[in-house]
């Protein structure tokens, strides 16, 4: 079933302004991530082993071999034969920087992995949990109009927060390097535009599982979630029906 639904899912698919979304849960099991383990490139693997902190570790090489499993199927590759290289400010990208636009972005037990064909992308996903000190961060971050933007719940902050770092991660300008820059303009209730870039940034507001919120920005005046996918990886075997 999940090789279909991947296989179903090619670059040629995707139009100009689409975007196409994968939810994976996490953290897969131990027999997964040895696979995906095995899809990542020398330096993608020295770069896991500098991992001080387990878990740490284990997002990094799911995260990474799970991008490399979506890429391939999509580009009709193998994930070990997927080029990745780094932009500016370290943002991922294809060797072959036009072939296909990617951001991923992973919390506690969520990863998120954008895919567009013509335009670039950024994604930030956030569990929902307290933030000690909110509105001292808030007044530190985020400008007066989008502080007025934050009233209407818990989730409020953490909904401002990743709408900024999915722009800023779309620029790929970094956010040390483009975060004061940004300001953010609520333009529906899920829909919100990123000024301050330099160039278009349009930004949708999202609740991929319950408990969690995330932000998908693309360099464009408009795009189409084209679809959202669940991807589980439960099992060895699944994976490899899969690759």
């Amino acid at each position: 079933m999940l090789h279909r639904e991947i296989g179903a899912s090619r670059r040629e698919d995707l139009a100009a302004h689409d975007v196409d979304l994968w939810v994976v849960p996490l953290p897969v099991p131990e027999s997964v991530e040895q696979t995906l383990a095995d899809t990542l490139c020398e330096a993608e693997r020295k770069r896991a082993a500098g991992y001080a902190v387990p878990i740490g570790r284990r997002q990094f090489v799911a995260s990474r071999g799970i991008l490399r499993l979506l890429l391939g199927s999509y580009l009709g590759l193998a994930p070990e034969s997927v080029k990745l290289v780094s932009l500016a400010q370290g943002k991922p990208a294809l060797q072959d920087h036009r072939a296909m636009f990617f951001n991923i972005s992973h919390t506690d037990g969520l990863l998120l992995v954008a895919l567009a064909a013509g335009m670039e992308v950024g994604v930030d996903v956030e569990r929902v949990r307290p933030i000690a000190n909110a509105p001292v961060l808030a007044n530190r971050f985020f400008s007066a109009r989008e502080r007025a933007g934050m009233e209407g719940g818990p989730d409020a902050f953490l909904r401002l927060w990743t709408c900024r770092e999915s722009a800023v991660k779309a620029a790929g300008k970094g956010i040390s390097a483009g975060w004061d820059a940004v300001r953010i303009v609520q333009r529906r209730r899920d829909e919100a535009d990123a000024v301050g870039l330099g160039e278009d940034c349009h930004i949708r507001l999202l609740s991929p599982r319950p408990g969690y919120v995330a932000a998908l920005a693309a360099l464009t005046t408009h795009f189409h979630v084209r679809q959202t996918r669940t991807l589980s990886l439960t099992h060895h075997e699944t994976f490899r029906d899969i690759a």
